[in-house]
């Protein structure tokens, strides 16, 4: 029998990429409630009318009422906790799926330092959560002072200053790509907006002043960051990419005021995911 046998140091093959099968996810976004009764049972009439289907519900912050003047106040707290476990219970019967929360900064204290957990939902400050294969969420929760002209015209929670929020969400970042890899794409959930993002100005009263943050810009285009979803400015919806087309950053608006999202997470065939489509919903 004739033959021959290749070295396998010559042997050379074509780099066949793998074909991913596309796929979708679809998540409820909702933030700054701030325990409007009224709103909220809009939306459940809404999603009860509709029907529309979804694999997560996430939830950017301010759902409760607590102010900074009572938070050692031991009934104040499990008033807040009992607004933000109701709004998610509420939630929770409407949707029957995953509901991920970020504290905003009027949530209940021990919702930033883990010492109280809300049954049925998952509070992603400071966390990381795989949703889909090479697809995470990242969240970071509270919200630094707004000032105008060096006063303090709203308060903040636990943050003081940018820097500090700054310096936690690039720990968080840095911690999620060591865990899940450089190959998964991210989606960053936090209440405050980037500052270059018309989505950050909050309207008090006759102010108009901006509540982003300056050092979020860095961290979004040096990361595998596929898109940004925020709060905390209840009036100012809409979608925006101030840092690229491939960065699209997203407030809800504020429940408060009849604003939710809808947003679609796509995965095309070369495994990448993307954020696709994004819905903007007014219950008024």
């Amino acid at each position: 029998m004739r033959g021959f046998m290749m070295n396998a140091m010559e042997m050379q093959f074509p780099m066949v990429p793998t074909v991913y099968e596309p796929k979708e996810l679809r998540a409820l976004v909702i933030s700054d409630a701030h325990v409007n009764g009224k709103q909220l049972n809009s939306l459940g009439e809404w999603l009860r009318a509709k029907r529309p289907s979804y694999d997560v519900v996430l939830l950017l912050g301010n759902i409760a009422n607590m102010v900074n003047k009572f938070r050692n106040d031991y009934y104040a707290e499990n008033e807040a906790i009992r607004q933000l476990d109701d709004t998610i219970k509420f939630l929770g019967d409407c949707i029957e799926k995953p509901i991920f929360y970020i504290p905003g900064n009027t949530e209940p204290t021990g919702t930033y330092n883990f010492t109280v957990e809300i049954p049925d939902s998952v509070n992603l400050h400071k966390r990381a959560v795989q949703l889909d294969e090479g697809l995470a969420i990242i969240g970071l929760g509270g919200a630094m002072p707004i000032k105008k002209e060096d006063k303090e015209i709203l308060e903040g929670y636990p943050y003081s200053s940018e820097e500090e929020f700054s310096k936690d969400l690039a720990a968080c970042i840095e911690a999620a790509t060591k865990t899940f890899g450089p190959t998964t794409s991210f989606l960053l959930l936090t209440h405050v907006g980037p500052e270059e993002a018309g989505t950050a100005e909050i309207y008090l009263g006759k102010d108009q002043v901006n509540g982003g943050c300056k050092g979020l810009a860095e961290l979004l285009k040096s990361n595998k960051i596929i898109g940004h979803v925020h709060g905390h400015s209840a009036l100012a919806e809409g979608l925006t990419k101030p840092f690229g087309p491939s960065i699209p950053v997203v407030n809800p608006g504020g429940l408060v005021a009849g604003r939710f999202g809808e947003i679609s997470l796509k995965r095309g065939t070369d495994g990448i995911w993307k954020v696709g489509d994004v819905q903007l919903r007014n219950l008024n």
